[in-house]
């Protein structure tokens, strides 16, 4: 995972956190997800790549021409990934968030990074959630447990994204 470039015209800039009135805290994240060989340290695939950008916006209001292929965009565009891969096979298997919508997604490393499957988990809370909290991911044999860290835990089948089941359970804060 990976974060935005460094822009060192803005070094000296301040940061500034926006406050946005009546509004929850949302877990949002504007990263990439980059593959490399282990031998020769270089770039395989990164998601998104600027072959998958959306359209502008005046493509985006066109009616589709019904004798194209559709070709599925192997990443949300508005999404980032929120926590550490891990493998599975060939596959790639990451958390992905979408406005909210926490998603796992698996990525085909050898095919630079399709998409095999997406499977929608849970939206968070409307009250919000920590924003920097990662979503977090384990494999043992064939499930992956997925803790998103909003008080329910998911368990997945890693080679297909179906969900076997999902737990909630009680948190408390630290005194």
């Amino acid at each position: 995972i990976e974060g935005e470039p460094f822009d060192e015209r803005l070094k000296n800039l301040p940061s500034r956190q926006q406050s946005h009135w009546n509004s929850s805290a949302r877990r949002s994240r504007n990263n990439h997800l980059t593959a490399y060989d282990a031998q020769s340290g270089a770039v395989l695939w990164s998601l998104p790549s600027k072959d998958n950008a959306a359209p502008p916006a005046a493509e985006q209001d066109q009616v589709p021409d019904p004798d194209q292929e559709v070709v599925e965009s192997p990443y949300l565009q508005s999404g980032g990934f929120m926590g550490a891969p891990v493998n599975y096979r060939n596959l790639v298997i990451a958390p992905v968030n979408q406005g909210g919508a926490i998603s796992v997604y698996a990525f085909d490393a050898k095919q630079n990074g399709k998409t095999i499957w997406k499977s929608f988990l849970c939206d968070e809370p409307e009250s919000g959630a920590v924003p920097w909290a990662p979503i977090n991911l384990s494999i043992d044999g064939s499930d992956l447990f997925v803790s998103c860290g909003l008080g329910v835990v998911f368990v997945v089948d890693p080679s297909n994204g179906m969900i076997r089941f999902a737990k909630r359970y009680h948190r408390e804060g630290a005194e």
